[in-house]
C-alpha cells in the first residue's frame, strides 16, 4: 500500500508573482522536495491562473474583415482579384488595395491598343494603353495613359470605370450618361440663346 501523499494545497498565484512561482516550482522539482502530487496541484493552480488572465483580456481580431471603401464587403470574405501585372495609370503605379472590384477586373481585361474616350464637356481624347513584356513573354507590366497633365486637359475627366467601360465598348455607366445630358443641356442652352 502506498503512503499517503501530501494534502494538496493550491494558492491561486497573484499576476506580479508569476514568474516567482514558476521559479520556485522548479527549483522544488530540482531538489526533490515536493512530491509529484503536490507538484502536480501547484501547475494545475498556475495554469487556472493562465488561462483566467487570458480570457480577462481584450481578445484582438487577429483575423479581420478587412473592410475599406474599395472594397466594402470585406477583403476576408470577398477577396478580389490580383491585378495580372504591375499597373500605372497617367504615370500612378496602382495597388489592388486601392481600386474596386470591378476596376480590377476592368483593367486586367483592356488589352494594348490606341483608343479614344469621351470626356465630361464631350470632347473625345486619345487613351493609349501600352504593355511591357518580358524576355519570357510574361506581361510585365501595363500602362494607361490619357493627356490630363497642363491646365487645358487637366478637368472635365471620367471615372476610371467610365474611360475602362468605354474602351471596351460596354453600355456606359450612370456617370457617364449625367455627363453626357450636362453635356446636351449646355447645348440647347446655347441654342436657345441665339
Amino acid at each position: 500500500m502506498a503512503a499517503p501523499s501530501a494534502p494538496k494545497t493550491e494558492v491561486e498565484v497573484p499576476p506580479v508573482d508569476i514568474a516567482a512561482a514558476i521559479l520556485e516550482l522548479a527549483k522544488s522539482i530540482k531538489s526533490g522536495q515536493q512530491d509529484t502530487g503536490a507538484i502536480q496541484g501547484q501547475l494545475a493552480s498556475l495554469e487556472r491562473f493562465l488561462v483566467m488572465e487570458a480570457e480577462s483580456r481584450p481578445h484582438e481580431n487577429l483575423n479581420p474583415p478587412m473592410k475599406s471603401y474599395a472594397n466594402p464587403e470585406g477583403e476576408r470574405d470577398h477577396p478580389r482579384a490580383e491585378l495580372h501585372c504591375k499597373t500605372v495609370w497617367v504615370g500612378y503605379r496602382l495597388n489592388k488595395e486601392g481600386l474596386t472590384r470591378t476596376e480590377i477586373e476592368l483593367l486586367n481585361r483592356v488589352e494594348p491598343g490606341n483608343y479614344r474616350v469621351t470626356k465630361s464637356d464631350g470632347k473625345s481624347i486619345p487613351f493609349d494603353v501600352s504593355v511591357k513584356v518580358d524576355d519570357a513573354g510574361k506581361r510585365e507590366r501595363k500602362m494607361f495613359y490619357f493627356p490630363c497633365k497642363n491646365s487645358e486637359d487637366r478637368s472635365n475627366h471620367l471615372s476610371m470605370e467610365s474611360y475602362l467601360r468605354e474602351v471596351l465598348g460596354e453600355s456606359a455607366s450612370t456617370e457617364s450618361l449625367r455627363a453626357q445630358i450636362e453635356v446636351l443641356r449646355q447645348q440647347l442652352q446655347g441654342v436657345a440663346k441665339e
